[in-house]
């Protein structure tokens, strides 16, 4: 039996080489969805959105791209991007624990040891930028942990797996490898990270341009149905900002209802971005808490008891490696069973 060859794709623009992966699995041939030893090369650091690329069977926007994108890398800025060690460190250990892809965290941290070598910027992925002279070897870091992804399981394995940095003359080059690299839609938001990363490298080193970028990949494949890594915003609001809206929802105020259909909202966005791979329970515990002490005469009672459902089946999700996908959806559909009540009660069309 024969070895496969690698599958290369190389253009000078990202939304070129993307449209030519395309072409390769939707050709005139039966389209076949996926391909080994994959490799593509991009020569031009330049953010161009692909037309091919979808989300969920529809064309790819530029702000799915970016959202997806912060949230791999909470410790990002706009304006200071890395540059700034102190804040990158600070955003990092403001990061509430979840079951989701995160990228920065492991390369611009490593936890425990920031405090004994008092320096904050003293990372992986800046020790690898220090290290690009010589024979370039060592301007590597990986992603795999072992506390993460074999003792706590805390977040899912990403699929990224390592960035190389390759330095040749004055040129600066970005090496991704990963252990499966979906095409659909990831494979733009990683292109999207890798341009930022270059950038931010390169801007670290003296008369350095950054240039090419290329991933490599055993197994790539291009999904039906993919789902962004963006966290639900109830995950992301503090007990304040939930607590104000639970009130006002809950008070006899003419302005209830609109804060009912917030609470509607919130809860849908959740349900819809709950899955095997973006897990949280905190935002809906904090939720049911804060209902509980604004409800006084417990008329909410089979409506929490359907969050509180959610909220153990996420857990449990959490947990159980093998049953994952399974109990998100029955999650899911807890939380959907939830709104179907909390309409009733408060008689919303």
């Amino acid at each position: 039996m024969s070895t496969p060859l690698p599958r290369c794709f190389s253009a000078r623009r990202m939304d070129d080489c993307h449209r030519a992966i395309h072409e390769a699995l939707f050709g005139d041939k039966a389209p076949s969805l996926s391909m080994t030893n994959f490799i593509s090369i991009v020569e031009s650091p330049e953010f161009h959105l692909p037309s091919t690329a979808v989300l969920d069977g529809a064309p790819l926007q530029r702000k799915d791209v970016e959202c997806s994108f912060r949230a791999l890398h909470p410790e990002y800025d706009e304006k200071r991007q890395w540059n700034d060690a102190k804040q990158v460190l600070d955003k990092i250990m403001r990061v509430r624990p979840s079951f989701r892809f995160l990228h920065g965290p492991r390369l611009f941290s490593i936890p425990g040891l920031h405090d004994v070598l008092q320096r904050e910027d003293f990372g992986p992925i800046q020790w690898a930028v220090d290290n690009l002279g010589g024979d370039g070897s060592r301007a590597y870091v990986g992603l795999f942990s072992p506390d993460l992804d074999l003792a706590s399981r805390a977040q899912p394995l990403p699929a990224l797996v390592g960035v190389h940095f390759v330095q040749e003359g004055k040129y600066l080059d970005l090496v991704a490898t990963f252990r499966s690299l979906e095409l659909s839609f990831w494979w733009t938001v990683n292109m999207f990270e890798a341009i930022q990363l270059l950038e931010w490298a390169a801007s670290r080193r003296t008369k350095i341009t950054p240039r090419r970028i290329t991933f490599f990949s055993p197994v790539a494949g291009w999904n039906a149905t993919t789902r962004s890594p963006v966290p639900p915003e109830l995950d992301s609001m503090s007990v304040a900002e939930i607590g104000a809206v639970v009130k006002r929802a809950l008070s006899p105020a003419s302005k209830a209802r609109e804060a009912r259909e917030v609470i509607i909202r919130l809860l849908a966005d959740k349900a819809s971005n709950t899955h095997h791979s973006n897990l949280d329970a905190g935002g809906l515990r904090t939720f049911c808490d804060l209902v509980k002490v604004h409800d006084e005469p417990h008329r909410l009672a089979n409506v929490l008891a359907e969050v509180q459902k959610a909220i153990a089946l996420i857990e449990d999700a959490v947990n159980a490696p093998d049953r994952r996908r399974v109990t998100a959806k029955e999650a899911k559909q807890a939380m959907d069973n939830a709104i179907l009540l909390f309409r009733a009660f408060w008689k919303l069309e």
